[in-house]
C-alpha cells in the first residue's frame, strides 16, 4: 500500500502533497482538536459518566498523524473511571511512515508518553485491520479507504470524528457510501464533529 507522499513546512508542519492540505494549522493542532472533536462530541462530560467497566467508541475518516487519538486517549485517562473501556477506530488509506510520524509527533512533547506508546505498536503499510492494544484503550486503525473500511466494521459508535482533507480537496472521503455506514454504525445518541463543513 502507498505511504502519504509528506512534504513538511518551514514551522514544520506536515502538509500532503497529493492533497495539498496541512494535517494540522501550525502551532495549533492539540488546540484544534480539543475544540473541534473533543469538546463539540462533549467528550469528558460523557466520559466522567461512564461506570467501571463501560465500553466507549469512536470512529474517525482519517488517522492522519494519529493527534485525535493521541487527545481521546488522553482525555479518557483523565475523565473515565480507571476500568471504562475506549476502542477508538480510523481509516487511513496513506499511512504516514513511522519516521514521518515521529516527526510530526515532534510538535506535541507534552503528548510524548502517549505518543512514544502509539509507535512501538505502529503497524507496517499493509492492508487492512490492526488492532493495537494500550490497557484499556484498543485501536483498531483500518489501512484501507474510509467507506470501505467502515463497510466491513461491525460496530456500535458513539462519537465520530470527520477529519479527512477538505471535501474540495478529497472528495472520495466524503461520499454518500460513508455517511451510509455511519448511520448503520449510530445509535440515537451518537454524535459527530468536523473541522470542515
Amino acid at each position: 500500500m502507498k505511504f502519504a507522499d509528506l512534504e513538511f513546512t518551514d514551522d514544520g508542519t506536515p502538509k500532503s502533497v497529493e492533497f495539498g492540505d496541512v494535517y494540522f494549522s501550525q502551532g495549533k493542532g492539540i488546540t484544534e482538536t480539543q475544540y473541534v472533536f473533543i469538546e463539540q462530541n462533549d467528550l469528558p462530560k460523557r466520559f466522567a459518566a461512564l461506570a467501571d467497566y463501560d465500553h466507549f467508541t469512536i470512529a474517525e475518516t482519517g488517522f492522519g498523524t494519529g493527534l485525535n487519538f493521541l487527545i481521546a486517549w488522553k482525555n479518557f485517562l483523565e475523565q473515565a473511571p480507571p476500568k471504562a473501556r475506549l476502542t477508538f477506530v480510523s481509516c487511513e488509506k496513506f499511512p504516514l511512515t513511522p519516521e514521518h510520524l515521529k516527526q510530526a509527533h515532534q510538535h506535541w512533547p507534552e503528548l510524548e508518553t502517549l505518543a512514544q506508546q502509539l509507535r512501538q505498536q505502529y503497524p507496517p503499510a499493509l492492508e487492512g485491520f490492526h488492532l493495537l492494544e494500550f490497557d484499556n484503550v484498543h485501536l483498531l486503525l483500518m489501512f484501507e479507504d474510509a467507506a470501505q473500511g467502515l463497510g466491513e466494521l461491525t460496530a456500535s459508535v458513539d462519537a465520530w470524528f470527520l477529519d479527512g482533507f477538505a471535501p474540495s480537496k478529497n472528495p472520495d472521503m466524503w461520499s454518500s457510501d460513508l455517511f451510509k455506514h455511519m448511520t448503520r454504525l449510530s445509535h440515537t445518541d451518537t454524535t459527530f464533529a468536523t473541522f470542515t463543513a
